[in-house]
């Protein structure tokens, strides 16, 4: 069920929650999911969210902790979407919360021209104004997000929603880390902000230039070319 809380950012009002439950309701692992107005099983509010942020663990160590279940493996996806939406070969999301030290300008030159940015219209036109201009694809539930970010062959954000779905596909991200930093998988194509993104820039940018290979969408999940083989981020 998804009930409301108070104390959390987000307000969970069944306007919110009907946004979140095509997503959920597309996994075979799940039968059914509504919104309800009062608490109903397990409440994973803020009182169980103190926990090991300077340790290196993520909002899954977390919960696989206090639920007391085994850790997961960091490779597995654990989300899935019954057809992919392939828009572009790169998918940009930046929130207004949990910003870093980033490369922002040199990323947006490299992918400017094969990108497009989901979220919402104030979240994309901050994202023009500060970064740089790239095409704003409009979704209008959280299922219509992980079709666009399934269909595509990177995802570039900062810890967010739409940050948290690419996770739970486990397509290849490069992320902008934030405050806390609770959201890293040691996984060979995923790269974060406080690792060596200078590799992965340049391979990137070299890519753009010589097109010496030329991958349709579809192509990345059997092709790994170099600009998805950066250095593994390991948590130390």
């Amino acid at each position: 069920a998804c009930v409301p809380v108070h104390g959390t950012r987000a307000y969970m009002s069944q306007p919110h929650a009907q946004n979140i439950i095509p997503l959920i309701e597309a996994q075979e692992y799940i039968s059914k999911a509504y919104w309800h107005p009062t608490h109903l099983g397990i409440r994973h509010d803020l009182m169980t969210r103190k926990f090991w942020h300077t340790q290196g663990k993520n909002l899954q160590d977390h919960y696989s902790h206090v639920l007391r279940l085994p850790r997961a493996h960091q490779e597995g996806a654990w989300l899935t979407v019954p057809d992919k939406n392939e828009v572009a070969e790169v998918v940009i999301a930046r929130s207004a919360r949990y910003h870093g030290r980033f490369p922002w300008k040199r990323v947006w030159r490299a992918v400017k021209s094969k990108a497009v940015f989901i979220g919402t219209k104030a979240e994309h036109q901050d994202f023009v104004k500060e970064v740089g201009d790239v095409p704003h694809y409009e979704t209008k539930t959280l299922l219509d997000v992980a079709k666009v970010i399934a269909g595509c062959r990177l995802f570039v954000g900062n810890q967010s929603c739409p940050r948290a779905i690419a996770e739970g596909l486990k397509v290849p991200v490069v992320v902008e880390t934030g405050a806390p930093n609770d959201t890293m998988f040691d996984r060979p194509d995923a790269w974060y902000s406080n690792g060596k993104l200078d590799f992965w820039c340049e391979a990137l940018g070299a890519y753009e230039r010589d097109k010496q290979e030329h991958l349709t969408v579809s192509a990345r999940p059997t092709v790994r070319h170099a600009v998805l083989c950066g250095p593994r981020n390991r948590r130390r």
